[in-house]
């Protein structure tokens, strides 16, 4: 294992959201049984995939990067809604594993056998799962500001902050819990301004910075704008399936795993990816300096460029 403490270069982010370099393209396809499932593509179809897994409270619209530079690197991204999330259709509760089998189908329905997984917080414990469970499909996972679901097959890890907490009672207290997503998500459709304030003034001071930008405020309008349009049900699921253990075993997974952390980051503390970093047989770990825990989006060249290759 390594350890990268040098600061990276934040990236101004006007320059990932220009509409000369953005091209996205949205689109949906179907699964098993029907079920929908929508996402962006960033950059041509044809180039190597990067899969982004977002955040709970989050939807595919959490990411933004400039395609030109994509394209020159022949380097895509491709994020998806989970279940019952912006425009993927729902199921009861999911899994980690099940949201890994979308990621899968979704990177065949691409055209491609290869892909990277890059995830960012909660979807950090999806990305694992994808890892894990395909094996012959992932070459490179990249973690920043990771959750870390209740344990895998061989370990349980008991609950040691706030979103492992939340993960623990969502599985325990399952109505308890989602009645809490309900009314959370009925406070953010009366004032989704004050309830995007009250979540920027936790935030460690670079991210707050970050947020002042009026394109990376939109961003999250939007993206919180689908996460919580039907009443928390993929927030909920979310932190259900992060409270349980992963089916397959992390020391199992052999390709290159580089975790991200930023030295601010009071969601996902460093010592975590320090942590999480011993369970992988090959991993990195970067602590960035004066980032907190939107690096995963403020710094996102330089970690596929690292984490890369």
């Amino acid at each position: 294992m390594g350890v990268y403490s040098a600061p990276l270069q934040p990236l101004i982010f006007a320059g990932l959201v220009s509409t000369d370099n953005m091209r996205m393209k949205t689109s949906s396809f179907e699964v098993s049984g029907g079920r929908v499932v929508a996402y962006n593509l960033y950059g041509e179809e044809a180039h190597f995939p990067v899969v982004f897994f977002h955040g709970m409270g989050g939807s595919r619209n959490s990411i933004a990067i400039d395609e030109g530079w994509l394209r020159q690197k022949q380097w895509s991204v491709v994020s998806f809604d989970r279940p019952g999330v912006g425009c993927s259709g729902a199921l009861p509760s999911y899994t980690l594993e099940q949201v890994a089998a979308d990621a899968a189908a979704l990177i065949a329905h691409l055209g491609h056998k290869q892909c990277a997984a890059y995830g960012w917080s909660a979807g950090g414990a999806f990305a694992m799962a994808f890892a894990v469970g395909f094996p012959e499909m992932v070459d490179f996972l990249a973690l920043a500001g990771t959750a870390v679901p209740a344990g895998d097959g061989k370990h349980r890890w008991w609950p040691a902050d706030r979103m492992q907490w939340l993960a623990f009672t969502s599985c325990r207290l399952p109505l308890l819990a989602r009645l809490c997503f309900r009314l959370a998500a009925r406070r953010y459709s009366r004032n989704p301004e004050s309830a995007l304030e009250r979540v920027v003034n936790r935030m460690s001071p670079s991210d707050r910075q970050l947020m002042q930008l009026p394109a990376v405020k939109a961003l999250f309008r939007r993206a919180s704008d689908d996460a919580w349009s039907r009443g928390g049900h993929g927030p909920f699921c979310d932190a259900r399936a992060i409270g349980r253990r992963l089916s397959g075993c992390l020391d199992d997974v052999r390709m290159p795993v580089h975790l991200w952390s930023g030295e601010e980051d009071s969601v996902s503390p460093v010592g975590r990816a320090q942590k999480l970093s011993g369970h992988f047989s090959k991993a990195t770990v970067h602590q960035v300096k004066a980032a907190g825990h939107l690096l995963y989006l403020q710094n996102i060249k330089q970690i596929l460029e690292v984490s890369l290759w």
